[in-house]
């Protein structure tokens, strides 16, 4: 976090921001937003978010296309913080004389809360997909209708390579999909957005990740763009390739010649013996790890009893390691999850070089 901006000096829940920004008063009943971040690589990331009227009996929800996110909140007269304690983030918000919103999406530091990316939001009625990227943003008002983005595309990214993209259109130019990225990324998550004449844009933010996936199509139907992360850019080419699949990334994982169970040393406790153990390699920054997890609950409520178990590896990206079991403690009260996790020693590029 070289490039974070100084960290906040006062809560918003005492009574206000350290900052000087002027404050405007809270806006009755619950309230649609299309906010943005902007990005330190430049790019603006849009979502639509519901405050609610009483954080105390009711969430705020985020939306990126069909996924809708349930957070905490709290609010005070001059605004709101939206928490996300599991990835240890929080979307930080003051009404402004107009009504509008601005603030900070923070992470959790050593010494405190650090702001990572600006947060700005506008009051609107609903969250209209056709509205998430307004075609003012494009530069294409009044030019030919939509280019049809969808179906399946093989993109090449500059810097991650190889990748799956599967879009979906509608006849208003809404877009919907995701890219699966087999390095580093895994895979973009929600993609919501707009075709606005041949520009594409796809946005997604879940409280851990904000992205921006922006292109062009070309007259040979190829699409030329970029990926905008938080502080990077990378840009891509892809074309379309009905049936282009990724490799399974489950193919690489072998057991060593001879062996029948891996030798872990969590799994030599007596509980384990002569049981079938699911090994669950996370983290609880991983947003898909969340969205598995009450498959996993599920699975272990209905065979626990009849002996399977389940050992969770967290890989964890906290400071210390007092952070670390923080936030393996809010995933397991957020999961409702009875098994054991523990904290991996090393780190993910050791797992990735070394394996287990």
């Amino acid at each position: 976090m070289s490039r974070l901006v100084a960290l906040l000096s006062t809560s918003i829940l005492a009574g206000g921001w350290g900052c000087g920004h002027p404050a405007g008063s809270a806006p009755p009943g619950a309230q649609w937003y299309h906010g943005f971040l902007g990005t330190v690589a430049g790019g603006r990331v849009p979502f639509f978010l519901e405050v609610p009227d009483d954080c105390e009996s009711g969430a705020a929800t985020i939306v990126n296309g069909k996924e809708r996110i349930r957070a905490g909140c709290r609010r005070s007269p001059v605004g709101f913080v939206v928490d996300f304690p599991v990835y240890g983030t929080q979307l930080e918000a003051w009404f402004k004389p107009d009504g509008s919103l601005t603030g900070h999406w923070c992470r959790e530091a050593s010494k405190g809360r650090a702001p990572v990316l600006t947060f700005n939001a506008q009051p609107v009625a609903e969250a209209d997909p056709r509205e998430r990227f307004p075609a003012e943003w494009s530069g294409e008002e009044g030019r030919p209708g939509p280019a049809n983005v969808a179906g399946t595309w093989r993109l090449e990214f500059e810097h991650h390579g190889e990748a799956k993209g599967v879009l979906v259109q509608d006849g208003s130019g809404v877009v919907t999909g995701s890219v699966e990225v087999p390095r580093q990324y895994g895979d973009l998550r929600f993609l919501a957005g707009n075709v606005h004449g041949t520009r594409v844009r796809l946005s997604t933010f879940d409280g851990q990740h904000a992205g921006l996936l922006q292109g062009e199509v070309k007259p040979d139907g190829t699409l030329i763009g970029e990926w905008v992360g938080e502080e990077s850019r990378d840009p891509f080419i892809a074309e379309r390739a009905e049936g282009f699949d990724i490799p399974n990334p489950l193919d690489r994982v072998r057991m060593k010649p001879g062996a029948s169970r891996l030798d872990l040393e969590p799994l030599r406790d007596p509980k384990y013996a002569g049981k079938p153990v699911i090994v669950e390699l996370f983290g609880t920054w991983c947003p898909n790890c969340n969205d598995h997890a009450p498959l996993l609950v599920d699975l272990y409520r209905e065979y626990g009893p009849r002996g399977l178990e389940i050992l969770g590896l967290a890989y964890e990206y906290a400071e210390d390691r007092d952070s670390a079991e923080r936030r393996v403690r809010e995933f397991k009260k957020r999961h409702v999850v009875d098994w054991d996790v523990v904290i991996a020693d090393s780190t993910l590029d050791d797992l990735a070089r070394e394996g287990l």
